[in-house]
């Protein structure tokens, strides 16, 4: 598969997006992705591209069991019901492979191979953005510890197959 459309840059607050600019509905979304330490990522997953992103987003965080689970952004919530307490399929400061596949208000996700998540959620939306997502660093504790350095996230080997 290959990307439809185009991609757009959008900066909101701390945090910076770089969405399709056009909208899926059931898809099977695959990438790589390299995360630094301390940084919060993700990808939004038919999402709102008004203001602020509105929608799933697959966590992706060097620090945290939560990367592979589904976070409501905007939504101020986590559509993930639990997650265990350590991610083994997670490989810190190392490439992960990732895989999402949306089907109706369904998501799976895969890292590295590894079955993460199956969640059904009613606030799903029926079509929306892809975006990958950056927060910025430092941010929280370790602004107000005094950290100053910087950090990235990146991706590669992006692949987008819209399932009809």
């Amino acid at each position: 598969g290959r990307v439809t459309g185009g991609l757009t840059c959008a900066l909101t607050f701390s945090t910076t997006y770089m969405a399709t600019t056009s909208s899926y509905g059931d898809f099977d979304l695959v990438f790589d992705s390299y995360v630094e330490k301390n940084l919060n990522s993700g990808v939004q997953i038919r999402s709102t591209a008004k203001g602020n992103m509105v929608g799933p987003q697959l966590e992706i965080d060097n620090n945290r069991a939560q990367t592979g689970y589904i976070w409501g952004q905007g939504m101020k919530k986590w559509l993930s019901a639990d997650w265990p307490k350590e991610n083994p399929a997670f490989k810190p400061n190392e490439w992960n492979t990732y895989r999402v596949q949306v089907v109706g208000k369904n998501i799976k996700t895969w890292i590295n191979d590894h079955p993460i998540e199956d969640v059904t959620h009613d606030e799903i939306a029926d079509t929306g953005v892809i975006a990958l997502q950056a927060h910025s660093y430092p941010s929280g504790k370790e602004r107000k510890k005094g950290t100053e350095e910087v950090v990235s996230v990146y991706w590669k080997n992006i692949k987008i197959r819209e399932i009809n």
